[in-house]
């Protein structure tokens, strides 16, 4: 029998090269261990006062160039970007719908009022190209105008700056 032929022989290679190998595996853990968990300390350390630096600047940013908005103004706006949402995700299904029709209905040739092969594949890259560029319109332009201005998000900011100074992260039920 030549080696290599039976998966028995290879299992008993690999469990012997895993029994050589474990006293000096366990050395080389108990070794870089230590040297691990300070260079993950320290770095911890470095990107914390790297974040909360950022969070500073952002806040010194929203409050010092952006007026803030009244609590109902916020709600407003929020109940604007929650329509642009569902109009995007109504557009989405709409297209996906086109292109499901493209792929299986075939109107028959004898049809008095025959559509053109590519009339759903068109009619759903139409959906798509003005889905995207409602989804950028309602959604992204007037999130971005109430995030810089909100209350809310203002008040999270502090509570996130002060939470990172103490060393514990603010959960989204403190928001």
């Amino acid at each position: 029998m030549w080696l290599g032929q039976d998966f028995g022989w290879w299992g008993f290679v690999l469990g012997a090269t895993a029994i050589v190998l474990t006293v000096p595996l366990s050395i080389i853990a108990n070794v870089l261990t230590p040297k691990l968990l300070n260079w993950w300390a320290v770095r911890s350390m470095i990107s914390t006062q790297k974040r909360i630096t950022t969070l500073e600047k952002q806040l010194l940013n929203y409050e010092k160039s952006y007026k803030e908005l009244s609590d109902a103004e916020d709600c407003i706006l929020l109940g604007i970007e929650a329509l642009g949402m569902l109009g995007s995700l109504i557009l989405m299904i709409t297209s996906l719908g086109f292109v499901a029709l493209g792929t299986v209905y075939k109107p028959p040739q004898s049809s008095l009022w025959r559509i053109p092969d590519p009339f759903f594949e068109l009619m759903s890259l139409f959906g798509m190209i003005f889905t995207n560029f409602f989804i950028y319109v309602i959604f992204f332009r007037i999130s971005m105008y109430r995030r810089r201005r909100s209350p809310g998000v203002r008040r999270f900011l502090k509570l996130s700056i002060e939470k990172l100074k103490s060393g514990s992260m603010p959960s989204a039920e403190e928001k």
